[in-house]
């Protein structure tokens, strides 16, 4: 389209847009229409905290009563007031400078921006019948940076077995796993397979070793992918396209 040449463009958009069809339909975990069947009412998450000399952390959560009729993620609400809490240095000027401009970082009370607490995702795997439905994903501080957090080296290294290169994160990391519920209507000519929203099961510390089967399928998924992304990128530079990237 000719009409992009004057329009940058996003690359987290164009990643999620170059996803295999194979893998599940990406979208709201909510369903109002249906309940899941089988929802755990606890399920474990690991912490990685970013001081290396501090051990990893298996976490036990538990489902809210109100939730485990529904699709949802409930690590957002769990972890945004742990993040709220978790004690920071200075914020750091050159990055409020960089994600907001100085205009927004000259303002006295700029620093109150880390006061919005957020949580942001960053998924290792997407769910797809290859991996059994099942999602592994990082959850941070979205303003890490902002609040000058140490960076979290141990996170990094688990990213990058799964494939996931140049990324760096701040502060505490959390992961954990979703599993997207399918069901199987066995009605004559026809076998469907109706894929159902999402729900938080177990990721334990044994699931980050290197060896685990996870690790090794996302490594395969995201090179091919970032391969198809990098040709992408090189495609639009040629034609004069002003490529974004995250946190640019």
């Amino acid at each position: 389209d000719p009409g992009r040449a004057n329009e940058p463009i996003d690359m987290d958009e164009e990643y999620a847009r170059s996803l295999p069809a194979a893998r599940d339909p990406v979208g709201m975990l909510d369903s109002e229409d249906d309940v899941p069947e089988d929802r755990p009412s606890s399920f474990t998450i690991v912490k990685i905290p970013a001081d290396d000399g501090e051990p990893l952390q298996e976490i036990e959560v538990t489902t809210p009563p109100e939730e485990m009729s529904k699709y949802t993620d409930i690590l957002y609400d769990f972890l945004r007031p742990i993040f709220e809490k978790a004690s920071h240095g200075e914020v750091d000027k050159s990055q409020l400078n960089r994600y907001w401009g100085a205009n927004m970082a000259a303002l006295p009370n700029a620093g109150l921006m880390t006061s919005f607490q957020s949580v942001e995702v960053f998924w290792l795997t997407l769910s797809s019948p290859e991996n059994k439905h099942q999602q592994v994903q990082f959850y941070l501080d979205e303003t890490g940076k902002l609040k000058n957090l140490a960076p979290n080296r141990r996170a990094k290294h688990l990213a990058s077995l799964a494939g996931r290169y140049q990324e760096e994160f701040n502060g505490d990391i959390y992961v954990g796993r979703l599993r997207r519920e399918i069901r199987h209507v066995r009605e004559e000519p026809l076998h469907q397979v109706n894929p159902k929203g999402m729900y938080n099961i177990d990721f334990r510390i044994s699931d980050m070793d290197k060896s685990d089967k996870w690790i090794s399928e996302a490594y395969a998924d995201n090179l091919k992918t970032g391969i198809r992304m990098q040709e992408l990128q090189d495609k639009l530079k040629s034609q004069g396209v002003e490529v974004r990237q995250k946190g640019a």
